[in-house]
């Protein structure tokens, strides 16, 4: 049995955390990126799919945080969240069906991930629905990259190559 491909993916794990510590930012955003990554089929010409379906996500998260106040003055501060996630939600599956955002599943796990980022504060005790766009789009992006790579790796390792 052979542990170079669990070697190599621990050391891509270990740069991507260094990486992320480097900026001052939490690492699991690209973890969640390399994940997707992976998970849509880990081919570089879904990529375009992979980061329409994160700019969904974000947009989406952005307008949830943006309409949350209205929300709360209709429908009263216990339901506001859950009316506009699950309004959020049935949006990304039924965006699913335009050929572009058909990975409705990444669109899902970019918008839950990018309310995560915002709540958790993870950008900092500054943390806002604008600022943390674009440190969390690049960190996923970048997530993506490690993806590519990991794979190109596996692929070289697997063929002893």
């Amino acid at each position: 049995m052979s542990f170079q491909i669990p070697i190599m993916f621990g050391i891509l794990a270990g740069i991507a955390t260094i990486l992320a510590g480097a900026v001052e930012f939490a690492p699991w955003p690209i973890f969640v990126g390399w994940a997707v990554y992976l998970v849509a089929g880990a081919k570089s010409s879904l990529l375009s799919k992979e980061v329409a379906a994160l700019i969904g996500g974000v947009i989406l998260g952005y307008v949830t945080f943006a309409v949350l106040p209205s929300a709360t003055g209709i429908v009263g501060a216990t339901f506001a969240l859950p009316v506009v996630v699950a309004v959020a939600v049935f949006l990304m599956v039924a965006a699913g069906r335009v050929q572009m955002l058909s990975l409705a599943p990444a669109l899902v796990i970019a918008y839950a991930t990018y309310l995560a980022y915002v709540l958790g504060s993870f950008g900092g005790a500054a943390t806002t629905p604008v600022n943390a766009i674009m440190p969390f789009f690049i960190l996923n992006v970048v997530g993506f990259a490690f993806g590519y790579v990991s794979v190109f790796l596996q692929t070289k390792l697997s063929s002893g190559k």
